[in-house]
């Protein structure tokens, strides 16, 4: 699956791009992120747009409850509980649970630094590490619910956090 700036989203099938947006709302999207769950589902992050699914050839809207359905999706990430974040640009950070399918979200009042969640990543001890655009680096801690941050005052070289890669 490729996203694309303008034209959603293409995925190359035997050498040849197929468009599976064609008359759908997604077809003049700008897709920012990109992920597939657990159980074969495509999320499809857009600017502007909120968040789509696709599966079995069917593209449909995804709509995440107290989430604009304008929103920019920034990032989307399956943990291992499978859980499933999604990181917003401005309306913080939304857990999709995979108990009961509730969802939760994290700004400022539950200790997210910064409602714009740039980029999401779960490291191979199951460490889930958010990186915001001016918050630092956070550290989700699944017993308690909260998070530690990290930011230019621990020694964070910046606090916008735009890309993450466990080595």
């Amino acid at each position: 699956w490729i996203g694309t700036e303008g034209g959603g989203v293409v995925f190359l099938k035997t050498g040849t791009f197929i468009n599976p947006c064609k008359g759908t709302d997604l077809s003049e999207s700008q897709v920012s992120a990109l992920c597939q769950v657990k159980d074969g589902t495509i999320l499809i992050g857009t600017r502007g747009k909120g968040m789509y699914a696709a599966r079995d050839g069917v593209i449909s809207l995804f709509p995440l409850p107290g989430v604009s359905p304008k929103s920019h999706i920034l990032a989307i990430y399956q943990d291992h509980v499978g859980n499933t974040w999604i990181g917003t640009n401005g309306e913080g950070l939304v857990k999709k649970s995979s108990r009961n399918h509730d969802s939760a979200i994290y700004t400022q009042e539950q200790g997210l630094p910064c409602c714009q969640v740039k980029v999401i990543l779960e490291d191979s001890q199951e460490n889930l590490w958010i990186g915001t655009a001016t918050g630092g680096l956070c550290l989700y801690n699944y017993n308690e619910d909260t998070f530690e941050v990290f930011n230019t005052t621990d020694g964070l070289s910046d606090n916008n956090v735009t890309a993450l890669c466990e080595d």
